[in-house]
């Protein structure tokens, strides 16, 4: 099976984005150590899934040859075949790009099964939103930005049970104005992982992974907490 893995921005308390969309809280350009980690994450992608909102900035920008960009992070963005998964767009208005309707489930099981590297989506709050509800994403790759918006598109909305994570690569990242946390969590079914009432996680529970729908609101702890020193 390919592996889904989502990259996304996120504030401090946990938003992907304001309540209007407003993405001018996010510390650009970034430094070497997150490009690097970036394209390090980008490598064996060779699908895009986006939502239809998203896709409607993200691949003409893409095309335009954005500025700041390298060509070849340009080639790769728009080299990649792209799935947009929408239930109004019966065909695909750009090029390289296939259009997925119907069960969202089915639909990401059917692209898991194909053969190809990895699959990645970058955001896109409907979509990121039924993705995890579903639990049809492998990785989580989140980039903690030092900036809290109190209100906004949250990366973890209204989760119905908690989503149990293992962490497999945390830690600061940045340098100068940015010194946020870059990480990547696996997804795991750990049902039997609780959260204590009496705050005292201690090392087994750390061990076991990290549950997500408690821990999205504070993400910042994890830049100063024991499982990504």
């Amino acid at each position: 099976m390919r592996k889904f893995k989502l990259q996304v921005q996120t504030s401090v308390d946990g938003y992907m984005a304001g309540p209007n969309g407003e993405m001018d809280w996010m510390t650009l350009p970034w430094t070497d150590d997150i490009n690097a980690y970036v394209a390090a994450l980008d490598e064996p992608v060779d699908c895009i899934v986006l939502g239809r909102k998203l896709a409607e900035g993200f691949i003409p920008a893409w095309a335009a040859g954005p500025e700041g960009e390298d060509k070849e992070a340009i080639d790769k963005m728009n080299d990649t075949p792209k799935v947009v998964i929408s239930n109004t767009l019966t065909e695909s208005p750009w090029e390289n790009t296939v259009i997925a309707g119907g069960d969202l489930s089915e639909t990401v099981n059917q692209l898991k099964a194909q053969p190809g590297g990895d699959m990645i989506a970058y955001g896109g709050g409907t979509l990121v939103s039924d993705l995890i509800a579903k639990g049809l994403l492998d990785e989580f790759h989140l980039f903690v930005n030092p900036t809290a918006i109190g209100a906004g598109m949250p990366v973890f909305p209204h989760l119905d049970a908690h989503q149990v994570a293992h962490c497999a690569n945390c830690g600061l990242a940045g340098g100068g104005s940015f010194s946020g946390v870059a990480g990547a969590w696996d997804a795991v079914d750990r049902p039997d992982l609780s959260w204590p009432d009496d705050g005292d996680f201690g090392d087994e529970l750390f061990d076991k992974g990290l549950a997500l729908g408690r821990c999205a609101a504070g993400a910042a702890a994890a830049i100063n907490c024991r499982w990504c020193r």
